[in-house]
């Protein structure tokens, strides 16, 4: 809003959010808005991913699906955009920084779960790419902040620790909200 004032701002994104509820939920209220939006954001997969935690199987149908989603809803998007509008699709974070060290975190061993992040992220740039979709490269960012910098599972939302960007294990805390900001901002 500092950068272009008199910016409306309509918050669609929901805590726990799958691919269903963005098809189903969230995108038809986009459709709804009075005024076409200029930017969209977009962050999806990692809760359908964590859905299927430990069954490599199960997580590569997940990560197929999500790229199918992820194309339905960037065609449905592009239907509302404003003329010059601007999209931009986030990639999902791995709190553990790529050690995939799931005791550390509380969880049970899945070795393949760092792969299948990644071939996540690999889908979700790949449709972002189809679509003329920026990508806002959120696990680039977030690398390091993880189990390298302490413990994800701590509640804090502002921890004294700035190099933690993770409270109650999945979610950003002040530092990790920064963190996708700072992502969304340099993609645009």
């Amino acid at each position: 809003r500092s950068a272009a004032p008199g910016t409306t701002f309509t918050l669609l994104a929901t805590d726990g959010a799958t691919t269903g509820t963005l098809l189903d939920r969230q995108l038809p209220r986009l459709a709804a808005l009075p005024t076409r939006p200029a930017l969209v954001t977009l962050t999806i997969g990692g809760n359908d991913l964590l859905g299927a935690y430990g069954d490599t199987a199960a997580a590569r149908a997940v990560v197929a699906r999500v790229s199918a989603a992820l194309d339905r809803a960037l065609v449905a998007i592009g239907a509302v955009l404003a003329p010059g509008g601007r999209v931009v699709v986030g990639t999902v974070y791995d709190p553990s920084d790529g050690t995939g060290d799931a005791g550390r975190l509380g969880l049970p061993p899945w070795p393949d779960a760092v792969a299948l992040i990644a071939e996540l992220d690999d889908a979700l740039r790949r449709g972002a790419a189809r679509h003329g979709a920026a990508v806002a490269e959120i696990a680039e960012r977030f690398r390091g902040h993880g189990l390298a910098a302490g413990d994800p599972r701590r509640r804090e939302a502002r921890p004294e620790q700035r190099d933690l960007w993770f409270c109650s294990l999945i979610e950003p805390n002040a530092w990790g909200a920064d963190g996708v900001r700072a992502a969304f901002w340099a993609a645009l």
